[in-house]
């Protein structure tokens, strides 16, 4: 790297995991510095263990360039795709995984990889080749106040830097270093315009471009936003057809020559190392974020050169309707008069994927962008047996539509004749996904079109999801058709968990009624404590309530209120006397998932009343192994939702939505560690993955763990 590059404490931690870890992968937004982390950890194995140094594009460039005998680092930067997943390079990757699983296990082979957060999460069969994952955001990795002021200091000098710190500017941007980059070469600006108006500025410069006598440069810049910031050498050729494109852009600028394919190169080259970089034989714009001020530029000053010759993924994701209230500076605006030339491109479709896309894009929120896919729908015949082609999966459209409460689409999918009771993997149809969020209409809907209401999970049901959130509509719509539910007293104490109306559970118990359990287990007692009412759970508590009678996927209430951190309903619990080791059919405790979900208090609470610290779950996990992964650090909340779809896990993820939880800090899951380990946990349990608690926190980057656990481990050995 150049002699700008601060050694960040990012960078110090990815140089020490490199060390121990062979196949790394670095993730965070973009222009965050992930790039530049990685560049910077390879040189550094360059210079100081005498690797060398693979930059790389595709998984097979491994394959390819790997050299037994050599030290080597392969280098990717975003693996698999930007701003969105290339599937074809994840597929690339899952082709070959059998050889790189055998590449990496050599000593003397690294792989180091970059990819925005967003991306990487949708790579779950990819993610595996990885022993480490590295986030840049992370609270031990992002840039500190420190580090800022560094950065800018080796840009721009001491001064600027310290205009900057006090005018509070470090800390806006994600993408701070790519400005003190910019304004090294611009240093006439005003600093604090700059910096607080960066989009403005680079505007600024891109229209001195155009309204230069010579608009070549400003001519070739457009052609990054029509090919989706990539221009390859294929691209870059007489067989793309980029000649028409040439044509058509030189027609619209003022140039002293021909715009051939000759000139375009000469041109890029002269931005190289400002706002163009080049990896192998693509060039592209240096950084995402100056990309997405091109593309806003580009469509507002050459709207119609970029409509009619940008590829569709351009149409997909960088264009907005003009009628759009919550604006995105970074988008091209289409005007009124333009919108259904936009929608004709947009809607027109060949295959299955590109006609899922359309019902996961943001803008069909809008009224106008539904009702011109509707017309579309209904006068496009390959788009509607597209749809009904996945009738019966699921994949269906009616899930995505049924789950957003777009009924008026899913009136004209159900006319079309698609399946209102078809199921996905974890059996759930599409009038659940409009109960579960509360879209009475689109639930209507359903139901008078012969959806199914008793063929729902058990798990939660219906009518709990509903009652749980308050969608009494539902709730009794679902009564009215006989849903088949059994009113119990389960319903009473969750229809009346946010007034705490102790009242009601006075008068049902004055009169004798059944408090024992629903059709599912759940006794009023759990439900008080998942919807942490202390009032009605200590006055079940008086009525000598069953304390430990556990549901049917046998969670106690001490395990839901460790699960849902109510702490001061695990404190009442334990007062009573509960059993702390009755363990979830995974053989989980309630140390074990209190630990697993970073909550502190529960843990030593628990600790304090000596549960079992060494019961293990059917996968050999110790409570230890729990909080050494930093499960709510590593993974974000998407992935976290759907990380298991089996019934179990599932479960718990629903009962902990229908609470609010504080952000969970890496810094909980170190004091977690250290109670454990003061309660003399084994840090020699091997899970059945063939690892102990160090090797989890290893592979998940949890550097300050780690050395806890070496230090623990060495004390044992002694």
């Amino acid at each position: 790297m150049g002699g700008k590059t601060v050694e960040t404490s990012a960078i110090k931690e990815l140089n020490f995991f490199i060390k121990m870890s062979n196949c790394i992968a670095v993730i965070g937004p973009f222009d965050c510095g992930k790039s530049t982390a990685v560049h910077h950890v390879a040189l550094l194995l360059y210079r100081n263990d005498g690797y060398q140094i693979i930059p790389s594009q595709f998984s097979k460039d491994i394959t390819d360039y790997f050299n037994e005998s050599e030290k080597q680092i392969f280098v990717f930067d975003d693996v698999c795709g930007k701003p969105l997943l290339d599937d074809d390079l994840m597929k690339q990757w899952l082709r070959l995984r059998t050889e790189l699983n055998k590449i990496k296990q050599r000593k003397n082979v690294k792989i180091l990889v970059s990819s925005r957060s967003d991306v990487f999460c949708q790579l779950k069969d990819v993610q595996v080749l990885f022993t480490t994952q590295f986030d840049m955001l992370s609270n031990d990795n992002s840039l500190n106040d420190n580090e800022r002021f560094l950065i800018a200091k080796a840009h721009i000098g001491a001064e600027k830097a310290e205009i900057l710190r006090t005018a509070e500017f470090c800390n806006r941007y994600d993408f701070y270093p790519l400005l003190c980059q910019k304004f090294d070469t611009q240093k006439e600006r005003d600093i604090k315009k700059f910096f607080s108006q960066p989009v403005d500025l680079i505007k600024a410069e891109l229209t001195s471009m155009k309204e230069e006598k010579d608009q070549t440069s400003f001519a070739v810049l457009a052609l990054f936003v029509i090919y989706n910031n990539y221009l390859s050498d294929k691209v870059l050729s007489p067989t793309s057809g980029i000649e028409t494109t040439l044509s058509d852009i030189a027609g619209e600028c003022e140039l002293p020559t021909l715009l051939n394919i000759k000139v375009v190169r000469k041109q890029i080259e002269r931005f190289l190392n400002s706002y163009v970089k080049k990896i192998g034989s693509v060039y592209m714009i240096m950084y995402d974020k100056l990309f997405d001020i091109f593309v806003s530029f580009y469509g507002e000053h050459l709207f119609d050169i970029i409509f009619t010759h940008c590829c569709y993924e351009v149409i997909f994701t960088r264009f907005q309707l003009q009628s759009v209230e919550d604006v995105d500076k970074c988008m091209i605006k289409i005007p009124v008069e333009k919108e259904a030339k936009y929608f004709k491109r947009f809607f027109h479709v060949c295959d299955v994927y590109a006609l899922l896309q359309i019902f996961w894009h943001p803008q069909l929120k809008l009224k106008t962008f539904r009702q011109q896919f509707l017309q579309f729908l209904s006068e496009d015949q390959v788009c509607r047996d597209l749809c009904l082609s996945l009738s019966n999966t699921g994949s269906s459209p009616l899930f995505k539509c049924a789950a957003n409460g777009f009924t008026d689409i899913v009136q004209v999918l159900l006319d079309i004749g698609m399946n209102a009771n078809i199921y996905n993997a974890s059996h759930l149809t599409p009038i659940y996904f409009a109960a579960a969020a509360g879209y009475f209409e689109t639930f209507k809907l359903l139901l008078e079109n012969n959806a199914d209401i008793n063929n729902q999970p058990r798990y939660p049901s219906l009518l709990y999801l509903t009652l749980a959130n308050g969608y009494t509509d539902i709730y009794f719509t679902l009564t009215l058709n006989s849903y088949y539910c059994g009113w119990q007293m389960d319903e009473y104490v969750e229809m009346n968990q946010d007034r705490r109306d102790t009242e009601i559970v006075k008068l049902l118990l004055q009169n004798d009624v059944d408090l024992s359990e629903d059709l599912y287990a759940r006794t009023p007692l759990y439900l008080a404590t998942l919807f942490s009412n202390t009032d009605i759970l200590k006055l079940l508590l008086k009525q000598n309530s069953r304390i430990d009678q556990y549901d049917i996927f046998h969670l106690t209430p001490l395990y839901v209120a460790s699960l849902c951190n109510h702490v001061e309903i695990v404190e009442i619990l334990l007062e009573q006397g509960c059993d702390t080791n009755i363990c979830s059919r995974k053989n989980e405790s309630p140390l074990y998932v209190a630990s697993k979900w970073g909550h502190v208090d529960i843990v030593k609470l628990l600790l304090d009343k000596h549960c079992n610290i060494h019961i293990c779950n059917t996968s050999n996990e110790s409570p230890l192994h729990a909080a050494s992964t930093c499960w709510c650090c590593t993974v974000d909340s998407e992935c976290i939702e759907n990380y298991n779809s089996d019934g179990d896990r599932w479960y718990e993820m629903c009962l902990r939505k229908l609470n609010e939880f504080s952000p969970v800090s890496k810094d909980d899951y170190v004091e977690i560690v250290k109670a454990l380990l003061m309660h003399n946990a084994d840090v020699n349990i091997i899970n059945k993955s063939g690892k102990n608690p160090m090797e989890v926190a290893l592979e998940n980057g949890n550097s300050e763990i780690v050395k806890l656990l070496s230090e623990q481990s060495s004390e044992q050995q002694q």
